[in-house]
Formats: C-alpha cells, sequence, structure tokens
C-alpha cells in the first residue's frame, strides 16, 4: 500500500511540475477543441467509448480544476 502512494504522489508531482513548465496548455484559448478532438479519436479506436459522457466528465474536470485555481 506504501508502494502505491508513494508512486501516485511522485506522479502527481511529476504531472504538476509538467503544468508549471508548459503553462500554455491550461492557457489555450482552443484547449477545448483540442480535448473534443481527442475524445473523438479515442472514441473511433474504442466505439464502446461513451463520447458524451466522456465530453460531460471533461466539463466536470475543468470546471473542479478551476475551482482549485490549478
Amino acid at each position: 500500500m506504501h508502494k502505491f502512494i508513494s508512486k501516485f504522489l511522485v506522479d502527481l508531482q511529476l504531472f504538476k511540475n509538467f503544468l508549471i513548465d508548459n503553462p500554455e496548455i491550461l492557457k489555450s484559448k482552443d484547449h477545448d477543441r483540442k480535448i473534443r478532438v481527442y475524445l473523438h479519436k479515442f472514441h473511433r479506436l474504442a466505439p464502446i467509448f461513451d463520447y458524451r459522457r466522456a465530453r460531460e466528465n471533461a466539463r466536470i474536470l475543468k470546471l473542479k480544476l478551476d475551482q482549485l485555481f490549478f
């Protein structure tokens, strides 16, 4: 269990550092469009994948990150 949590925290720190080093990713005006393009590609690869639900999840994630000032 300790190993799992440690790995998660290391990955979280790496992700945070990546976003700090690349702030344009979150500030991009067309990031919503990019997300939709990638979700559509995933849906074409795996038709089981629920495209509409994924778009809703992406919207909720963006709202949550905005609330956390992330």
